[in-house]
């Protein structure tokens, strides 16, 4: 195999590499109702503890199933879940939203310790819910961003 044949395969490699991650661009795409939903699971989550006792037990099962049920849409609509934990923009995002859920847990653990009630973890849960929603569609931008970035 000559250089020019070497050169030209490298070349078809490339643009078949390219090719792939257009097509990954173009599913990623979420409608808000996926953001909304994440929003939903998340704030459920910090709000749980708050929650009357009939309806904490439910809780835990409504956030698997809210979960499978995301992971099962994505992969039907994309062919694959991208997780949160990548290189580049999306990572201090992700770090930030876990930071959000601990402030969010950690305030309402302190209301309980110090005036002894659980309901403060309802509003911190929806306030921790509306942050997850716009979080959530920063880092469906900051994606597309690194991706944008690694093709051109």
């Amino acid at each position: 195999m000559d250089v020019q044949q070497q050169r030209d395969e490298a070349q078809r490699t490339l643009r078949t590499i390219h090719d792939a991650e257009q097509i990954i661009a173009d599913r990623a795409h979420w409608p808000i109702g996926y953001h909304a939903v994440c929003a939903l699971l998340v704030g459920l989550m910090v709000a749980m503890p708050g929650l009357p006792r009939e309806l904490r037990g439910m809780a835990p099962i409504a956030i698997v199933f809210g979960a499978l049920a995301l992971k099962t849409w994505s992969d039907k609509r994309h062919g694959f879940i991208i997780s949160g934990w990548r290189r580049g923009r999306t990572l201090p995002i992700s770090i930030g939203l876990v930071g959000v859920i601990g402030v969010g847990l950690v305030c309402g653990l302190l209301a309980k310790l110090r005036y002894g009630v659980w309901w403060p973890f309802l509003p911190i849960g929806l306030t921790v819910g509306i942050a997850t929603f716009f979080i959530s569609l920063m880092w469906e931008r900051a994606l597309h961003a690194d991706m944008e970035r690694r093709r051109g």
